[in-house]
């Protein structure tokens, strides 16, 4: 009858709703657990507040951020699996646990530096945070290519540069090396400068604001710095 009809119907037996009543981290030393459900979108319940509801997609993706979370802060090798246990008869009430094998913490063995001609290799190290004999920190590295990247390079009129970090694991145990790839394109100089819509505020106010001139290295700080002053005026 249904294929006659061309109809298709489902039929959904919900069952019992399932709370998370608590969350546990085990195996963790390296951070609290305190910290550590701080990264997590599974949350308990608490009446009024928050459902609490469990979702097993959700779960494995906390899972998943918790062992980057590891892996970001120099325990390359970490990994991170959940588990449930239901604490009652009724299967309502559910512990969210979180198992943890932390690994090794790995230590910056040698940064290297590849593709640099506007900066020396001892320039370049000097204003990194990351530094060799500490353990590894992809934060830290990620902040160090977007400084070079922006404020290094692109003080210089480097706009197009190219920073790529990788790193691998050094014959020493516990121990990585860390290298920057560096392509510099091109310098670029400031050409005209063309003031437009400015129909309240006039040119020489805008161009005062600026605080550079033609033909000047091209300074990416700097013509942040000027839209800012700009947009606070």
């Amino acid at each position: 009858l249904l294929q006659s009809q061309q109809r298709v119907v489902y039929q959904i037996v919900e069952n019992q709703r399932v709370r998370i009543r608590s969350i546990r981290m085990l195996g963790n030393a390296a951070f609290t657990e305190r910290e550590l459900e701080r990264q997590i979108a599974s949350k308990t319940y608490i009446p009024i507040f928050r459902t609490g509801d469990f979702d097993p997609e959700r779960a494995e993706r906390d899972a998943a951020t918790l062992q980057q979370y590891y892996r970001d802060r120099g325990y390359l090798d970490a990994e991170v699996s959940y588990e449930t246990e239901f604490l009652d008869v009724a299967r309502e009430r559910l512990r969210l646990i979180f198992r943890i094998n932390e690994g090794t913490l790995y230590y910056v063995q040698e940064i290297r530096i590849e593709g640099n001609t506007v900066f020396t290799d001892e320039e370049i190290l000097v204003c990194m945070r990351l530094k060799t004999g500490e353990p590894f920190n992809n934060i830290r590295l990620q902040a160090d290519v977007k400084d070079l990247t922006e404020n290094r390079y692109g003080a210089q009129g480097y706009i197009e540069v190219r920073v790529v970090p990788t790193w691998v694991f050094a014959e020493e145990p516990g121990q990585v090396i860390v290298t920057l790839s560096i392509q510099e394109g091109e310098q670029f100089y400031v050409g005209d400068i063309d003031v437009r819509g400015n129909f309240r505020t006039q040119e020489k106010v805008v161009r005062r604001e600026l605080r550079f001139e033609p033909e000047q290295i091209y300074n990416l700080p700097e013509t942040r710095r000027a839209e800012k002053r700009l947009r606070d005026t």
